[in-house]
């Protein structure tokens, strides 16, 4: 059971938590104060030393010369959001890559690689992202033998708006020694071939997109700078907490901004992705966590791959009509297979880190349960884009939380049912399912691969509208109270702040957002709803336009 103050913040409950008023460093005044734990909005806060020490009705008692008065405007104010997926790393990376999430077809992603490799000199890296395959009418063609005419000597990788499927070129082929023929596939990835010769086609699912992915040379410094620009443009969004999920290959990116000390305006919680949990445990044991800055939550282990790649891991397979190349049930990586999962989240539990699972398929998420189930701690689970009937009420009673990244479902959604079968559709993306169930259900963006406005991702799962315009999966729609929980409360209470974080509440920390257009009622526009103010205990951050606000229709 997901758990709920037993009080309620109601008018007067500073006093009656003892704190007596007295001219404080800042006020909220004519707002409209929405809260996990509030029985009705409130209208007025005060915050001292970072953190609020009343929430209610206006007292002027709070109020002195050298108090901020921030008039609201009758703007709705909710707490500061909790994104529960993020990959900063990649996300600082994105700005420096060519972004094909526009590409409506085969031909048009490879103009739109022909038009940027003709202004690169030399033999530099060409990196392509956020392509997909959802809404084209076929996906034939990605292959090296389209790309090597139009990118030369530039070692060039087009990797989809997952992660999980990329397209590469001779050159970086090369570079990352994929050269079909008798090399088997990577475990827990496929080499797509030529059937002429078996030479390697370019193309490559789940593991074998990762070997081309450690190809590509780090640039530690811009890693640093990208990192710190994709929080100014979270925090800009109204996000003051994330779960970042980088690689463990990038943790010194992340060593090297605790060292420096540097003021943030986002805190990170930090779970970083291995596929040998036994040597991570010893890795991230000495990291320098800095309280309230960037601290050490736990750790991620990929168990399958994404539907829109065929690689979840199912029950069955998948649907016949599907319109890529599977292998029966998906792909379950090399560390689900190894056999020592168990006994290394056991590890990561006595280590007094919390195991995160990324679990995407049905059996995959059957499986991270069995495991979450011996564990004291409890575990994360998620991605989740399907789970059996029964396993949605199996999350409560073996202690493990759920993620859900809705605007996957935005874009997925779309083809749902082409790729599992409409009887399978039914059971993706259960959000109220598990929120019925009891289960904890906390929500990210999974940035970059998708854009990290939670606004946007709200709005899916409260309209169940998909990319294309059309409704699907409404049985799984929630309120606007329960999507907001899911990015404030709920994961404050996952990284073991609940009452700190998440919540406007007497002696919470002061993080909130100012709305310029409320979220309850009258529809509002969900792809566009922006804050006007962000701050964090206590003090205003920058809330300027972000890169993203000229891509919502992608």
């Amino acid at each position: 059971r997901f758990p709920m103050l037993d009080g309620l913040l109601t008018i007067g409950l500073a006093i009656a938590l003892g704190v007596e008023p007295a001219p404080c460093d800042l006020v909220i005044e004519n707002a409209i104060i929405w809260s996990d734990g509030l029985v009705a909005p409130a209208t007025f806060a005060a915050i001292d030393d970072g953190r609020f020490v009343h929430v209610g009705a206006p007292d002027a008692a709070w109020i002195g010369p050298a108090t901020e008065r921030l008039d609201a405007g009758g703007c709705t104010v909710v707490p500061g959001l909790i994104d529960a997926w993020v990959n900063l790393v990649e996300a600082g990376r994105a700005e420096r890559r060519l972004d094909l999430g526009a590409a409506s077809d085969p031909d048009a992603l490879f103009a739109a690689v022909a038009a940027h490799a003709a202004t690169r000199p030399g033999d530099d890296w060409i990196v392509g992202i956020n392509w997909s395959t959802v809404g084209w009418a076929h996906e034939r063609d990605l292959t090296k033998y389209r790309l090597d005419p139009i990118t030369g000597d530039h070692p060039t990788v087009l990797f989809s708006r997952d992660g999980r499927r990329a397209v590469a070129n001779s050159a970086a082929l090369r570079r990352a020694g994929i050269t079909g023929g008798d090399q088997a596939d990577p475990d827990g990835g496929i080499i797509e071939r030529n059937p002429e010769n078996n030479d390697a086609t370019g193309l490559l699912i789940e593991a074998a997109a990762d070997v081309l992915r450690a190809a590509i040379p780090r640039d530690a410094a811009a890693d640093r700078e990208g990192v710190r620009r994709a929080l100014d443009e979270l925090a800009a969004l109204g996000v003051t907490t994330v779960i970042d999920r980088s690689d463990l290959a990038d943790l010194g990116v992340f060593e090297d901004l605790a060292r420096a000390d540097v003021a943030l305006p986002v805190r990170v919680c930090l779970a970083p992705m291995s596929d040998d949990w036994a040597k991570a445990v010893e890795r991230v044991a000495s990291f320098p966590s800095r309280a309230d800055r960037i601290t050490m939550l736990g750790l991620g282990a990929r168990v399958d791959g994404r539907l829109e790649s065929g690689g979840a891991l199912m029950d069955k397979s998948y649907e016949s009509d599907a319109r890529f190349d599977v292998r029966e049930i998906g792909t379950p990586t090399a560390y689900a297979r190894s056999g020592r999962l168990d006994a290394d989240a056991a590890l990561v539990d006595a280590a007094g880190l919390r195991p995160m699972f990324v679990a995407s398929g049905s059996m995959a998420v059957n499986g991270a349960l069995n495991t979450a189930s011996s564990l004291p701690r409890g575990a994360t689970v998620g991605p989740v884009q399907i789970a059996l009937p029964a396993d949605k009420r199996r999350f409560a009673s073996s202690g493990a939380a759920a993620c859900l990244v809705p605007a996957q479902f935005g874009d997925v959604g779309r083809v749902i049912e082409s790729i599992v079968g409409p009887r399978r559709a039914h059971w993706c993306y259960p959000v109220r399912s598990l929120l019925d169930a009891g289960v904890v259900v906390t929500f990210g963006s999974d940035w970059p691969s998708n854009p990290p406005s939670p606004f946007r991702g709200m709005g899916v799962v409260v309209t169940s509208r998909c990319e294309d315009g059309l409704f699907r999966q409404e049985h799984e729609s929630i309120p606007v109270a329960e999507a907001l929980r899911s990015y404030t409360s709920r994961p404050a209470w996952l990284i073991g702040r609940d009452g700190d974080l998440g919540r406007i509440a007497v002696g919470a920390r002061a993080d909130f957002v100012v709305l310029g257009e409320s979220p309850f009622g009258g529809g509002p526009d969900w792809d566009h709803l922006r804050p006007l103010m962000v701050y964090r205990d206590g003090r205003a951050l920058g809330t300027a336009g972000t890169r993203h606000d000229r891509e919502t229709d992608r």
